[in-house]
């Protein structure tokens, strides 16, 4: 059975992203993410060889296309509406 981890953005090397990193590798499971910044960690530096499969690819601009992301997601969604 294949796994899916979820995680929001990879925008940084903080401690969450490690930590998702690493339990992908782990338990041999994919990871889903809006956004996955150049500047965050390159997953075969930790040992992670599956796929990466991001959700908002054309936000790769970091914080201001983080911003832009989270207000695209908002309007779309049922709670604005």
């Amino acid at each position: 059975m294949k796994s899916l981890f979820f995680h929001e953005s990879f925008l940084k090397r903080g401690g969450a992203e490690r930590m998702v990193i690493d339990t992908a590798t782990m338990l041999g499971a994919d990871i889903a993410t809006a956004i996955w910044a150049t500047r965050s960690f390159e997953p075969a530096e930790l040992g992670y060889h599956g796929r990466i499969r991001e959700v908002f690819p054309q936000y790769h601009t970091g914080w201001v296309g983080y911003i832009r992301m989270k207000w695209r997601f908002l309007f779309s969604s049922k709670v604005t509406k």
